[in-house]
């Protein structure tokens, strides 16, 4: 599945990077360096990726940063060893 942020690159575009869509045309403002626009696709790629995902352990909505993180902040933190104090 190809989603917007798919199709958005950095390129140089006259004096300074952008990020571009798959059209060629600037998405963002000027950067001075390519790792600075780097850098703002990667906060809009993860921006797109995070929604609000139900907590597996507990069922809690939350917002989540993409598919990776599946699990709320407490139950992240919570000890279920059943080896724990």
């Amino acid at each position: 599945m190809t989603t917007a942020t798919d199709t958005l690159a950095v390129d140089h575009l006259g004096n300074g990077w952008y990020v571009v869509d798959a059209s060629g045309d600037p998405v963002t403002g000027r950067y001075s360096f390519r790792a600075e626009a780097e850098i703002r696709l990667d906060k809009i790629r993860r921006r797109a990726a995070s929604k609000v995902r139900p907590c597996l352990s507990c069922g809690t909505r939350f917002a989540s940063e993409g598919p990776h993180n599946r699990l709320c902040t407490p139950c992240r933190r919570a000890d279920l060893s059943p080896w724990a104090p």
